[in-house]
């Protein structure tokens, strides 16, 4: 009997020694874990910093620090990835705003985040996707419709693009950027009188807003008023005098009419403010063409088609060999 006492008192032993040990070993690992979020959570501010003092790429290095500490730090993952967006690096962006997505579904900014990636990888499917998941989780978000027409625009799908911009007008109808790209979707469309109505309406919410000016000369341009095209890339000169498009579009108005030294001079001037714009070295080709000098055209030309213009290329292989 005592015997039987004993054994049993040891057994008890040894079960209450072995639980003791499995305690003292899951405390252990929760230290553990505990102390390596913590550590994340440090680098993630330390990131934060560095941003805020205008260093992406100390942030970037932060924002991994945080990351391999704590691989499901979703604020981590969001703030890397929009920096490797920034940066050109835009698969790894696409890589981590897909986990944040992932482990947390429901943060809507990140589904926009995502669209804008992928936008700018010209995945536009996919960008539309995830504008989508966005609007379905805050249906009131304007900059998601905006961008989500724009992808559509890209596509050469005006009519959903004219679409998203309006809803996105009837949350925010004081945007003039969106006036402006709607505008531009019915020019596309040929809908000349839409357009230049919503060119106007981006000018009066903005009178300092260059690029509705431009546009809206290039719509009298298309319509054959190249005088009332003048106008308006005069206007758009005035707001901002570096448009290098407006100059070398006013040139070509001023081609139209024949006014070659006027025209010559606004493409050297947007050549001055781009120098890699292809279209206004081909467009000065074809002025000085028709100003008899052929070895400026030729070179003009040849510029324009190393700078991947096609249409200089055929040219300088019909004039210039």
């Amino acid at each position: 009997m005592k015997k039987l006492i004993v054994h049993t008192l040891l057994f008890f032993v040894c079960i209450s020694g072995a639980a003791q040990m499995e305690n003292d070993s899951t405390a252990i690992l929760l230290d553990e874990q505990l102390g390596k979020i913590q550590a994340a959570e440090t680098h993630y501010n330390d990131a934060i910093d560095f941003l805020s003092t205008g260093k992406p790429d100390s942030a970037v290095t932060y924002f991994s620090k945080a990351i391999s500490a704590h691989p499901q730090f979703e604020l981590a993952r969001i703030g890397r990835g929009n920096l490797y967006v920034d940066k050109g690096k835009i698969e790894q962006g696409i890589t981590d705003l897909r986990i944040a997505v992932e482990l947390n579904h429901g943060n809507y900014k990140t589904h926009f985040y995502l669209g804008r990636a992928y936008f700018l990888n010209q995945k536009y499917d996919e960008s539309i996707d995830a504008y989508k998941e966005c609007l379905e989780i805050k249906s009131d978000y304007v900059y998601a419709y905006n961008d989500m027409a724009s992808a559509y625009r890209q596509k050469g799908d005006f009519e959903n693009a004219i679409i998203n911009y309006s809803l996105a007008l009837e949350i925010a109808p004081t945007l003039a950027y969106v006036y402006n790209n709607r505008g531009s979707c019915y020019r596309e469309l040929k809908k000349y009188e839409d357009a230049i109505a919503d060119y106007d309406r981006a000018i009066d919410l903005d009178s300092l807003y260059a690029i509705p000016y431009n546009n809206k000369g290039t719509c009298f341009f298309s319509l054959g008023n190249y005088v009332k095209a003048i106008l308006e890339f005069d206007n758009a000169i005035k707001v901002d005098c570096t448009y290098a498009f407006a100059y070398n579009n006013r040139g070509y108005a001023m081609y139209k009419l024949e006014s070659y030294s006027e025209a010559l001079k606004d493409f050297n001037d947007a050549i001055i403010l781009d120098s890699k714009y292809g279209v206004a070295y081909f467009n000065r080709g074809m002025c000085n063409m028709q100003l008899m000098n052929k070895e400026s055209t030729c070179e003009d030309w040849i510029k324009a088609s190393n700078l991947g213009f096609n249409a200089a290329t055929q040219h300088v292989k019909s004039t210039c060999e």
